[in-house]
This record gives structure tokens, C-alpha cells and sequence, in this order.
């Protein structure tokens, strides 16, 4: 029975009991005064400035008996004392919700985010989250899921989905990468642009009366309109896990993949089959593997996960995916959890998430085929806390976008690397601090398919509480950025870029 409900789970976020009016608002506000000695992100004719920075915003996290939310949200605005056309607002929000409407019977999943990325990896970058007057998008998320699930007794249980969401775009009014101002604003030539996408899928899969041979019949289809024209995706696939032994089961997917992009230069349609095993010796071991061929040629996923003591656990993720860049939003925001202090992070890193991915891949317009392998390890003691994250990303351009070649050439591939140490120490209850290093490297995506850079980030900072409801903190951050255009000179490749950052914070929770 209980293989049976994980399994059965894999259809999708089943509302769990809970008591009604578990739930905190928690209004904030923040000044903070960053200082940076190089305001632009620029390799040469370096500015210091004093940026204020004014915030405001909600967390809520709640769970009834027939529904649940967790939302952050949070608007600055940043004044710059002597830069003022960097000066303006930013946004963020991030939110995953789910209610029951009619009892065992009738759901609907909602998601919601606004962040404001880099579109090119080549572009400005800067120490801390700010404006840099450059390469900087604003993408506005939202996806709305109701769905029917249906138990035909002890055979199988059905679903019944539809899904609507849409991602807008726009170009912060302080950045020059576009016109500026509102949703629709042009944006460089291949970003990510607004897209809307509609999809409908079907399941069904085995009931409690299947115990060493579960299975899971699916088929969806979905269309995505962009600035580029529609891309389809139809896919009907059929999996079966039959139990071996109490802790191994040996896995089978097979399918066919139906996708459609007037702009392809390389074809991923037809039939896959993949095979593998699920091996879990114990509550503290899981390993999922399965490999096989599909998009036309190898291909693989899996999963491992290991809890090596009471406080220190290891997780691995390896997929394989076609999709379109601004699908990473909706991924990156579906695979969060909220840790203990009510922020999202990544399932697999640990890491805060920041609207999309961690691999940090630029947002094209394109139709891309993306592997990423991601691993962590994080310990934790009474007083201490500390997490390693590599993630290794290859992604494919399928399709030229609106310009071929512009940010990634049709039929290059991008690859980033990236890894991420934590440490954290509390001197005293109120007193914490924390250390974080960085280092990613990417090459390949140019116009001539040799563009690559190197970011080097280090931040520590120490936090102090006050009071219950007030907490001060203090910061440095330092930025290495290294770029090779692959020798051509251009405004979406900044050089070798350094910067210092002092941020100094005081918050108020109400």
C-alpha cells in the first residue's frame, strides 16, 4: 500500500490534512545603504556610489483543511546618490498555492512569480541585487491548474488537467538593454519574450489492488505562443515498476515525443524507451536511473539521494529536457520547498530560489534541449551549518529564435558549470554569520560559438537581532568577472569586470 500512494502521488501535489488556521502574515520593512565602488559593473572608468534602498513586503504561509499558500513578495525602490538614472523600482514574488473545490474531487494548483534576471551571461553583472543600468529583464510568471481525479475502485485512479500560463516581459525603466518601462517592453534580440501556453493532459495509474507491479498510463498536449510563432509539444508515454524485492524494482518508460517549432534546425520528434531501476536499501538510500534512447539519440534521468548521518545529507539530480528557456521559471518555482525560515529554495541545492534555475543559463527565445546534473551535500550541528552545490548544465539551441546567432547560435551549445559553498555560524541566539563562495564558469553561445566567462562571488555578512521584531545586519560582497567574446567586441560581453559592495541593513517585521 504505501509503494502504491508514492507512486500514485507522482500524478500530482495532493492536498494534505492539516489542522484549519495554521496560518502567518508577516508584513516587512527594510532600509538598507549599499556602497559599491563600481557602480556600473564596467571594466574601465569605474564610479563609486551610495545607493538607499526603501522596501516593503509580505510573507504568508498557511495550510487548512482544504487549502494552502506560500507566498514571499517584496517592492524596492533604490536611490543612487550621484548615478539617479539608475534610480527606480524592483520586484519580487514567489508563490505556490493549492485548494480543494469540491472534496477528493476537483483541485486547482496556482504558482506565481516576478524576478528580475540578467538576459545574457555575457552582459553586466553586478556583486549584489541591484540595478545595473544593462542586461537586465523583468519576467512576470503565473500558472493556473485545475484538475479532476477520479478512484475507479481498487484498479486505478485518474486525472483529468488543464493548464493556463503566461510569462510577461519587460525592461526595467533604469536599463538601456531596451526601450524601457511596462510589460511588452522590446528587449535584446533573442531574449525571452512574452509567451502563453495552454496544455491539457490525462492519467491514469494503478490502484491499491497493483502491489509489485505499478504502472502509469499518460498524454498531454501543449502549445506555447512567443514573439517566434507556436511551438507544440504533444506526448503519450506509458511507465511500469515492478517490484523485485522489498528495496528494488526495476523501471520501463516508453513514449513518443510530437514537437513542432517553425524555426527547428534539429529534430527531436519520435518514439523513446528508457529502462533502469529504483534501488532503496533503506529510509536513508534512494537511487532512480533509468537511460535509454530519446530526441533522437542517448539519453538519460535519474535521482539519488543518501542521508550519510543524522545531520548530513547528499542529493543528486540528473534530466534531460526540450522545452523553451522561459519554461525554467515554472520549473525552477515548482521544484522549491519552503525551509525553515519561510523561504523558497531549490528540492535538490538548498539554494534561495531566485525566479529561475541556478544553472543561470541565458533566457532565449529559443527552443533548447537542456541536461543539467546537480548535486549537494549539507551538514548541519547546533550551531552550524554547512552546504556544497555543483550544477553542470549543457542546453542545445533547437530553434534560431527571433535572430539566429544573436545571444545563442542556432545549433550551439551553452555550457555552465557552477559551484557553491555555504557556512554558517551562530555565535549566540541573536548573533549569526555566514560565509558564501561562488565560482561558475560557461563557454560556447556567441555569435561565433567561443564566448565564455568566469564569475568569481564571495559574501560574508553577520545579522544581529534586536529585538523580536527588528534585526540589523552588515555585508560585503566581491566580484571577479573575467569574459572572452571569442575576440569580438561588443556590448553584450562587459570584460573583465571587479567589484567591491558594503551593504548595511536594519528590518522591521510586523
Amino acid at each position: 500500500m504505501a509503494a502504491c500512494s508514492l507512486w500514485l502521488a507522482s500524478l500530482g501535489g495532493v492536498p494534505s490534512a492539516a489542522l484549519a488556521g495554521e496560518w502567518t502574515f508577516t508584513p516587512f520593512a527594510e532600509v538598507q545603504e549599499t556602497v559599491t565602488d563600481n557602480v556600473r559593473s564596467v571594466s574601465t572608468n569605474r564610479e563609486s556610489d551610495l545607493a538607499t534602498e526603501l522596501t516593503g513586503g509580505l510573507r504568508i504561509n498557511g495550510q487548512g483543511a482544504r487549502a494552502r499558500l506560500n507566498l514571499n513578495y517584496s517592492a524596492t525602490y533604490e536611490k543612487y546618490l550621484d548615478n539617479s538614472d539608475l534610480d527606480g523600482f524592483r520586484q519580487a514574488l514567489a508563490a505556490t498555492g493549492n485548494s480543494e473545490i469540491i472534496k477528493n474531487s476537483v483541485f486547482i494548483d496556482a504558482q506565481a512569480s516576478i524576478s528580475r534576471i540578467n538576459q545574457d551571461r555575457g552582459g553586466t553583472v553586478s556583486g549584489t541585487e541591484r540595478n545595473t543600468g544593462s542586461n537586465q529583464q523583468d519576467v512576470y510568471l503565473y500558472s493556473l491548474s485545475p484538475y479532476w481525479r477520479q478512484r475507479l475502485g481498487g484498479f486505478a485512479e485518474s486525472e483529468l488537467r488543464v493548464k493556463r500560463s503566461e510569462t510577461f516581459t519587460s525592461t526595467p525603466s533604469s536599463s538601456t538593454g531596451g526601450t524601457g518601462g511596462g510589460v511588452g517592453a522590446a528587449t535584446a534580440a533573442n531574449s525571452a519574450s512574452d509567451t502563453t501556453t495552454n496544455e491539457v493532459s490525462a492519467a491514469l495509474a494503478s490502484g491499491s489492488d497493483f502491489q509489485r507491479l505499478l504502472w502509469k498510463l499518460s498524454a498531454s498536449g501543449r502549445e506555447s505562443d512567443r514573439t517566434t510563432g507556436t511551438a507544440k509539444f504533444y506526448n503519450a508515454e506509458g511507465k511500469a515498476q515492478f517490484a523485485v524485492s522489498s528495496g528494488f524494482a526495476l523501471l520501463t518508460t516508453a513514449g513518443y515525443d510530437d514537437i513542432e517549432d517553425g524555426t527547428m534546425t534539429e529534430d527531436v520528434t519520435g518514439p523513446y524507451l528508457l529502462g533502469g531501476f529504483l534501488w532503496n536499501p533503506s529510509p536513508r538510500t534512494r537511487l532512480r536511473l533509468q537511460g535509454g534512447y530519446r530526441y533522437q539519440s542517448p539519453s538519460f534521468e535519474g535521482e539519488a539521494s543518501w542521508d550519510a548521518t543524522a545531520r548530513t545529507r547528499f542529493v543528486a539530480k540528473y534530466s534531460d529536457t526540450v522545452g523553451l528557456a522561459i519554461d525554467d521559471f515554472l520549473t525552477a518555482l515548482n521544484n522549491t520547498r519552503i525551509d525553515g525560515s519561510g523561504n523558497f529554495v531549490d528540492r535538490s541545492t538548498g539554494l534561495i530560489y531566485s525566479g529561475r534555475d541556478v544553472s543561470g543559463l541565458s533566457a532565449s527565445d529559443g527552443l533548447n534541449r537542456t541536461k543539467t546534473f546537480s548535486a549537494t551535500v549539507n551538514t548541519t550541528w547546533p550551531r552550524d551549518s554547512l552546504q556544497l552545490s555543483f550544477v553542470h548544465s549543457d542546453r542545445e539551441t533547437l530553434s534560431g529564435g527571433t535572430v539566429p546567432g544573436a545571444l545563442n547560435t542556432a545549433g550551439s551549445t551553452q555550457t555552465v558549470d557552477t559551484l557553491v559553498l555555504t557556512f554558517g555560524h551562530s555565535f549566540t541566539p541573536l548573533w549569526s554569520s555566514s560565509l558564501t563562495l561562488s565560482y561558475s564558469e560557461s563557454s560556447g553561445g556567441g555569435t561565433a560559438g567561443s564566448r565564455s566567462d568566469e564569475t568569481l562571488r564571495a559574501t560574508a555578512s553577520m545579522s544581529y537581532t534586536i529585538s523580536d521584531t527588528l534585526t540589523g545586519s552588515m555585508s560585503y560582497s566581491y566580484l571577479d568577472r573575467s569574459g572572452d567574446a571569442g575576440g569580438v567586441v561588443s556590448s553584450g560581453n562587459q570584460g573583465d569586470v571587479t567589484e567591491n559592495v558594503l551593504v548595511l541593513s536594519l528590518r522591521k517585521t510586523f
